[in-house]
């Protein structure tokens, strides 16, 4: 179909347009940000030494699961002794926009799916760690065998994901304090004056309606012990609740046929369905009137206790 504008008149037109600057198309989207507080108590748990056997008591970051943060019409204080997002008239909420502090990745071995969250782990030496000498669970390969160098896990998704840096693998926190070294400040949650661990997150190019609540909880990860006939009892880290395995990145190429798992889909359209014992969540809301407010959350009621903890108020 042929222009019933005149040769360079459509050129001209844009050009007359951005030679007066940017144009306001008038939709109300922002860039919204805030900061999410975990209570020390939700960063720590009991866990027997791989060794001695012997309970002890751990506090890590990497004991924080991931956390979801959605913006709701409003909560609704029937539903459970926590606030949960109010539910439409087809029985799920409906979330304006939403987001993560902490992703499951695709860690190029069967062994972490739905359990590895990224931004928890400075190096992939430290991951190892974290699950041979803190959890007892060692990291195993395709053939079961125990991977004892973070450089195999690096080269692997090097190789599996065809890239060629930390960055686009995804796994480990990056250097955000620009000091030049990747260490415990740079992770999603940092340890504040209060010992208490605080995440930032950002939710670009969003919606924005005054009155809108900010609402979150945290996957808390679950442990569960084993022994075999003849060998030392046994702590192994389960599947995140939040994570579906039968999606995410695929991979089948020789002995490897698995799926790495990803975010269930329904997460902020059914949290409820998703919270378990252990698990926290905000006792309050944080209500949004201005874009540029840096939003506070506080993840300081357990799931499955009657009350609040470290916070000595109702949730009601």
């Amino acid at each position: 179909m042929r222009s019933s504008l005149l040769p360079g008149f459509g050129v001209a037109l844009l050009l007359s347009s951005l030679s007066s600057g940017c144009y306001n198309e008038g939709l109300n989207i922002h860039n919204l940000a805030g900061h999410v507080v975990v209570p020390r108590a939700a960063a720590t748990q009991t866990l027997a030494d791989p060794i001695t056997g012997v309970d002890r008591e751990v506090t890590d970051v990497a004991l924080i699961g991931p956390v979801y943060v959605g913006l709701y019409p409003n909560l609704d204080l029937t539903l459970d002794d926590y606030p949960l997002p109010k539910v439409g008239p087809d029985g799920v909420s409906h979330p304006y926009s939403g987001s993560t502090i902490g992703d499951y990745r695709y860690a190029c071995f069967e062994f972490f799916t739905c359990k590895l969250v990224s931004g928890r782990f400075a190096s992939y030496d430290d991951v190892l760690s974290w699950y041979k000498d803190v959890i007892g669970d060692p990291v195993l390969d395709a053939a079961g065998n125990e991977v004892a160098n973070g450089q195999t896990i690096q080269q692997t998704c090097f190789d599996l994901l065809e890239v060629t840096s930390d960055e686009e693998i995804r796994i480990l926190a990056g250097d955000r304090t620009g000091d030049g070294t990747i260490d415990a400040a740079d992770l999603d949650f940092v340890e504040d004056e209060n010992g208490d661990f605080v995440g930032t997150f950002e939710i670009p190019q969003a919606d924005f309606y005054s009155g809108m609540k900010a609402w979150a909880f945290m996957d808390t990860p679950v442990f569960f012990q084993t022994q075999e006939s003849g060998k030392p009892l046994r702590t192994s880290q389960g599947q995140y609740g939040t994570c579906l395995p039968s999606i995410g990145y695929g991979e089948n190429t020789y002995d490897r046929n698995f799926q790495a798992g990803n975010h269930h889909p329904a997460v902020l359209n059914a949290p409820g369905a998703f919270l378990n014992e252990g698990d926290r969540v905000a006792c309050q809301s944080f209500e949004w009137t201005e874009p540029e407010a840096d939003a506070e959350l506080v993840l300081d009621f357990v799931v499955g206790t009657d009350s609040t903890f470290d916070a000595g108020r109702d949730c009601k």
